[in-house]
């Protein structure tokens, strides 16, 4: 399947990350949807399971009240598996946010992660994930009690599929990854 058959088949925009709607990228406080978002840095958006991203290696980010906000992975790289093809799970205790000069990390708080995964065919499955992080003094006392919240959808894309779990790639916003890990037995 194409990028834009995977899209179309979704529900999503088949031109995913080179979509721009209202709003801003990655904001759910802001109106419009969907929100805005433009790849750079990776193939189509792509948000990397197991690797870093840093300011503009998946997005050129939104504005945030006058200023850029460049979302990225700096302090953690996300990993995530499709358990059963109906359960998503998700790491992103390294996400974060830079914005007026300050390095936000905003990972899920406990209890707001909410994610949905469908099966689009055996090795493509449409996401949804949704949580927020209520920034306290001791992250920074300027912007403390400050709630954010965020949403993620897309394509992720399994090269093999595996009985229990599947490596993944998460995308941004629309569109497509493709990583598996194979195991291997040592001999």
């Amino acid at each position: 399947m194409s990028i834009e058959e995977i899209g179309d088949r979704s529900g999503g925009f088949s031109n995913s990350a080179l979509h721009t709607g209202g709003g801003n990228a990655y904001l759910g406080t802001q109106t419009g949807t969907p929100y805005s978002f433009v790849s750079a840095g990776s193939a189509d958006g792509q948000i990397l399971m197991g690797a870093t991203q840093d300011v503009g290696d998946f997005t050129l980010g939104g504005m945030l009240s006058g200023s850029a906000a460049l979302p990225n992975t700096r302090y953690g790289a996300p990993m995530g598996t499709v358990k059963d093809g109906t359960q998503l799970e998700i790491d992103l205790s390294g996400w974060g946010l830079d914005w007026k000069g300050t390095q936000f990390v905003l990972p899920p708080d406990a209890g707001t992660l909410v994610t949905a995964v469908e099966e689009i065919d055996e090795n493509h499955y449409f996401y949804t994930i949704d949580w927020s992080h209520l920034i306290t003094s001791d992250e920074n006392s300027q912007y403390a009690n400050l709630n954010t919240f965020w949403h993620l959808e897309g394509v992720l894309i399994t090269a093999v599929p595996e009985a229990e779990t599947y490596a993944m790639m998460l995308t941004g916003l629309g569109l497509v990854g493709l990583m598996a890990y194979r195991r291997r037995k040592l001999v």
